[in-house]
């Protein structure tokens, strides 16, 4: 059975250099085969030319272990990793922290085509799956997601050259969006909810990544 709450601790280093140590580390583990694009990115890849990327950044801010933000979205990324789709791809990202230098850098060296991008960031805590569509309003059809806009994360990137691109993040059940959003970000980086593992709500990843595969079907789809 898989130990979410171990890989979790495994992954969360108070340096980046450290945190990239150790998600390949795990992906080596599990026999997973990826490619390190110059520390920038981790590519899982995919076997078509026509993908659907999953992301997740695997940078914190500094002093913090970033269990929120962003350890937990890298652990359900991991869980997808031995079931992946031949046209789905995970990513997983450097310098989201400092305005999405990873995303930026795939994007500009990726020879795929990128069909869509569903962006993991901060899914860690509460009990509701938050989700911003971004540009793609197929995914509005994830009713049971309270959905709404979130500030930067890499999925901006994608949008931005105009790749349909969505965000799955968590928050308080009992908020609006925005209210939950405000909450969620206060208790981030150097915060509790990014240096208090035992406030990770790890019900989320299985769900989180249900959803995921609801949204990848409705980009290929669309």
């Amino acid at each position: 059975m898989v130990n979410n709450k171990e890989i979790l601790r495994r992954l969360c280093q108070k340096s980046n250099e450290a945190r990239l140590v150790a998600l390949e580390n795990e992906l080596q583990n599990n026999n997973v085969k990826f490619e390190n694009w110059n520390n920038m990115a981790v590519r899982i890849p995919g076997a078509a030319e026509n993908v659907v990327i999953v992301t997740a950044h695997f940078d914190a801010v500094e002093g913090s272990f970033g269990f929120n933000d962003n350890g937990m979205a890298l652990v359900a990324a991991l869980n997808m990793c031995q079931q992946l789709p031949h046209d789905v791809e995970i990513i997983f990202t450097n310098d989201e922290e400092k305005g999405g230098g990873g995303a930026q850098y795939f994007l500009e060296h990726s020879s795929k085509h990128i069909s869509g991008c569903v962006n993991l960031d901060v899914i860690g805590c509460f009990n509701q799956i938050y989700l911003d569509c971004m540009n793609c309003s197929a995914a509005a059809a994830l009713t049971n997601c309270k959905q709404g806009h979130m500030p930067f994360n890499d999925a901006w990137v994608f949008a931005e050259a105009g790749i349909p691109s969505v965000c799955f993040s968590s928050g308080p059940a009992e908020m609006t969006f925005q209210r939950g959003i405000r909450a969620v970000c206060s208790t981030l980086h150097n915060g509790p909810n990014d240096n208090n593992i035992n406030l990770m709500n790890f019900k989320m990843i299985p769900e989180v990544i249900s959803q995921v595969r609801n949204v990848i079907e409705l980009m290929k789809s669309a």
